[in-house]
């Protein structure tokens, strides 16, 4: 009877690199690594042969450049620490030849990985502020929103218009769909208007911040979460106020936090 032991390992940069001089062009390569490591169970219960037979195939996958390369085994490392896995398994194998060397990591403080594992649930909780600060910019789409009545979009684009002036002011900058994908946290503002219902409830107008979050007990949980919000609605002290006036309140209350976040003076 043999007992199979399969493992897929990803393998690059970080394992071993063919030597080169400095005055030589650098290459780098990744390779998937199938290991499979077959026990025979009869020889092992009555002969004491018990080690693994261990083979490997592997395919190249990729040609990435340094920076890519570094970046993906960061990544790598930061889900093993998340998972409290050492980055560099214990039982990695070892496949570079006699004329290999390996690849130290690199001393970058950006790409230095702490093995002890940090206990995120200690950290303190942020400033409620603390997501406004060093924003990379925001992207909105606003000119859909709907008022209060049927304007054919004229609420929803003065709105639009009324978000892009802002911005604009505070020196926030205004991404579009496509540089919102390549940019960290993927800040989307928002603002939206309900109307006052049958059942009594007064118009209501909100305004978010929402971007990417990792869940501190598990960082490889990802999730798109509200970092920012701020709500207003009818106010009897102000009857004059209408649904347009109240959400560029709140606009401007997003302007004037970011700006404290960022101790930016008015």
């Amino acid at each position: 009877m043999l007992k199979l032991i399969i493992r897929v390992v990803i393998g690059g940069i970080f394992l071993c690199t063919a030597f080169a001089t400095q005055a030589q062009n650098e290459t780098n390569r990744f390779w998937l690594m199938w290991e499979q490591s077959r026990i025979d169970l009869a020889a092992c219960l009555h002969d004491g042969l018990c080690d693994p037979k261990r083979s490997f195939v592997t395919r190249l996958i990729e040609e990435p450049d340094s920076a890519r390369a570094q970046s993906v085994f960061y990544e790598l490392d930061r889900v093993s620490l998340a998972r409290r896995q050492p980055p560099i398994h214990p039982e990695t194998p070892i496949v570079c030849p006699a004329n290999f060397y390996r690849i130290e990591q690199p001393a970058s403080p950006s790409l230095q990985v702490n093995t002890d594992t940090p206990d995120y649930e200690k950290m303190e909780i942020s400033d409620k502020l603390a997501p406004l600060k060093n924003l990379p910019g925001v992207y909105f789409k606003l000119d859909g929103v709907r008022g209060p009545t049927d304007d054919g979009g004229k609420f929803g684009k003065q709105l639009h218009g009324y978000v892009t002036d802002a911005m604009n002011k505070a020196g926030i900058p205004i991404l579009t769909k496509e540089e919102l994908e390549n940019t960290p946290g993927k800040p989307q503002f928002s603002a939206s208007f309900s109307g006052t219902q049958s059942n009594g409830c007064t118009w209501r107008v909100s305004a978010m911040l929402k971007q990417t979050v990792l869940l501190s007990r598990d960082l490889s949980v990802k999730l798109a979460s509200t970092t920012w919000a701020s709500f207003g609605g009818f106010d009897a002290a102000q009857p004059k106020q209408d649904e347009f006036d109240a959400l560029t309140m709140l606009i401007d209350k997003f302007i004037t936090d970011y700006k404290k976040a960022n101790e930016i003076a008015d």
